[in-house]
């Protein structure tokens, strides 16, 4: 008997262009539905500990109430054929592509949040359901203003944080998939995958190597003081059947080191610090051979779609790093948080707890803070990375295989 196929298998897209035509999508259809991240699989033909991947994605068919059914026409495809969307991990049952507005044409607004009229507003983004405001502010007294309504509405159980960057990015999407989606052309999504998804580096490959490295730096630092790297076999079993707060720690403090000190992960970078924000809105990054730098980013000049941006996400299902117990600056002094990004069918999954963007105008001014405040040179844990790094050289399998070549040593700019 055949095994079943794994989740990667399935949805090549040479395997998913098949099924659609078979289904009555036309060439067109499928060029359109393929460059958009969508592809079609037989959930059918997945074992069940790769249908995993897609738990959490939405069960076929749940649309928004609001979309267009005059142009709703399903296509029949045999066995469990479904489209699914790479960055969304929505699940759709077959239909013919039009101005279907799945999503909704609007959107929800955020909740809890500020309601800002459309002529407060820059311009407004959509993900999934949700639609985002977008906000130019002109100062930092400006945007601690804005702010303040959202920590009036703040609860502990969902707390604000955000993320600067130099420039707002998109989902690809093209018009016909932007109209079945959302009902518009013109509709834009934020793009906040993770690294690891964007390169297409395989972070659980990496993983036990970087536990491994992790524990081993933590061993020297704190000399041997930490004693759960020590949970293993029959004391393993123990916690996992008891809260698995050890296993979590294992896991979360391996992901978002890796991921702080340069490794691709399935998370993202957030703060709760705004400075922080600010600075990496404001400065852009460069990188030579083994070494990076920040230089003041210039955007006077700039039409305003080109303006930094910070972002502001509420959740509560994002985890503080600053706080591990371990030796690692650099968290600490940008306020670190890790999103848990994206993964799988599931690669803009962040976008989703995102509630509102500010635009920085050319009056607002870079961030003064210096690089070495963000990325201090006396990180005992970064120090003991690039000494691993220098000592195995770029033909040890960890160099690659572990991503030790993504942890750069951070410089002033070159003159």
């Amino acid at each position: 008997m055949k095994p079943p196929s794994s989740l990667s298998d399935v949805l090549r897209p040479e395997k998913s262009a098949a099924l659609m035509q078979a289904i009555g999508y036309s060439s067109t259809d499928i060029e359109d539905l393929h460059g958009s991240g969508m592809l079609a699989m037989d959930v059918g033909k997945l074992p069940l500990e790769d249908r995993l991947e897609l738990l959490g994605s939405d069960p076929e068919n749940l649309l928004s109430p609001h979309m267009d059914l005059n142009h709703f026409k399903p296509l029949k495809a045999s066995g469990d054929v479904v489209l699914v969307d790479y960055y969304t991990g929505a699940r759709l049952k077959p239909m013919k592509l039009g101005p279907l507005a799945i999503f909704g044409q609007r959107g929800l607004e955020p909740r809890p949040g500020p309601i800002w009229s459309e002529s407060e507003q820059l311009q407004t983004l959509r993900s999934r359901f949700n639609r985002i405001p977008v906000r130019a502010v002109t100062s930092r007294q400006h945007l601690d203003q804005e702010l303040e309504l959202f920590r009036k509405i703040n609860t502990p159980r969902s707390s604000i944080f955000f993320r600067g960057q130099t420039n707002q990015y998109f989902v690809n999407r093209r018009p016909r998939v932007k109209e079945f989606l959302y009902g518009s052309c013109s509709a834009q999504e934020p793009s906040l995958p993770s690294t690891a998804y964007r390169r297409q580096f395989n972070y659980l490959a990496a993983e036990r190597h970087w536990k491994a490295i992790v524990a081993d730096i933590d061993y020297r630092l704190s000399g041997f003081a930490d004693n759960r790297w020590w949970v293993e076999d029959d004391i393993e079993h123990v916690y996992l059947t008891s809260d698995g707060h050890i296993a979590r720690w294992h896991r979360l403090s391996t992901m978002s080191i890796s991921q702080h000190y340069g490794l691709p992960t399935f998370g993202l970078d957030v703060t709760t610090s705004l400075d922080t924000a600010w600075w990496f809105a404001t400065h852009k990054f460069h990188e030579r051979d083994d070494t990076a730098w920040y230089t003041s980013h210039k955007w006077h000049e700039q039409p305003s779609e080109n303006w930094p941006v910070i972002y502001v996400f509420r959740s509560s299902d994002w985890d503080p790093i600053h706080d591990l117990e371990l030796a690692a600056e650099r968290p600490r002094r940008q306020a670190a948080v890790l999103a848990h990004g994206s993964w799988g069918v599931h690669g803009n999954i962040v976008a989703d707890d995102l509630i509102a963007v500010f635009v920085l105008a050319p009056s607002f001014g870079v961030a003064p803070a210096e690089t070495r405040d963000i990325f201090p040179s006396d990180d005992p844990f970064y120090r003991e990375l690039l000494s691993l790094k220098a000592s195995i050289g770029d033909k040890h399998p960890l160099y690659s295989g572990a991503g030790l070549k993504h942890v750069f040593e951070i410089v002033e700019p070159p003159s």
